[in-house]
């Protein structure tokens, strides 16, 4: 058995709107319990993987009036079992990076996905969610998008699939003004950018 994983983080368009994927993968060792009249075929590896994408986008206002504004996501993928799952979030901070300084968390919106059969089943899965604020001009906030993908191998499995890869989009910004300046975020430190798991695998095997 073996892991797999993937994961990617990009702007497109004028607003620099967020594309992410993610995907993670587990294949089981497949053997025969001899003894079993059935002869069920199982699995004898024990693996987790996870693979997790990052964006984060600073705009500053600069229309005449207060104006708010929606982030429409849109989140899409296959899921094999109840040991595969996703994580797709978007928050919004005040200010031109993301602390808890100036007003910190404005809004937050999530989907959280899990598979259901305990075989290998891939089943195709599709969520919503928004964000949403409302800024006074020459206010400054940040758009904070991760998108992950995760599995889990136990004894007894088989194959377990995570599959977002490039199907988490930022499909519209609605309401307000278009007079928002996109400006890129300072970087954070290194030990932060570890913290922060951008990708991350773990990955556990017993023979």
């Amino acid at each position: 058995g073996d892991v797999e994983y993937h994961a990617s983080a990009a702007f497109e368009g004028p607003l620099a709107r967020p594309v992410l994927g993610a995907y993670a993968r587990a294949d089981n060792a497949p053997v025969v319990i001899s003894a079993d009249p059935a002869q069920i075929v199982i699995g004898i590896d024990l693996f987790a993987a996870t693979a997790q994408a990052l964006t984060e986008q600073a705009y500053t206002y600069l229309g005449a009036g207060a104006a708010t504004y929606r982030f429409d996501f849109h989140v899409e993928g296959s899921l094999s079992s109840a040991r595969a799952s996703t994580f797709a979030s978007a928050a919004l901070y005040a200010g031109s990076k993301r602390s808890v300084e100036g007003g910190g968390l404005i809004d937050f919106g999530y989907s959280d996905r899990s598979g259901v059969s305990l075989l290998y089943d891939p089943q195709p899965f599709s969520d919503d969610f928004s964000v949403s604020l409302t800024v006074d001009p020459g206010a400054s906030f940040v758009l904070v998008s991760q998108l992950s993908a995760g599995v889990q191998m136990t004894y007894n499995t088989t194959d377990v699939l995570a599959d977002a890869l490039h199907t988490m989009r930022l499909t519209a910004i609605t309401g307000g003004d278009p007079a928002l300046l996109v400006s890129a975020v300072p970087e954070p430190a290194a030990a932060l950018l570890w913290a922060l798991g951008l990708i991350a695998l773990v990955g556990l095997r017993r023979r």
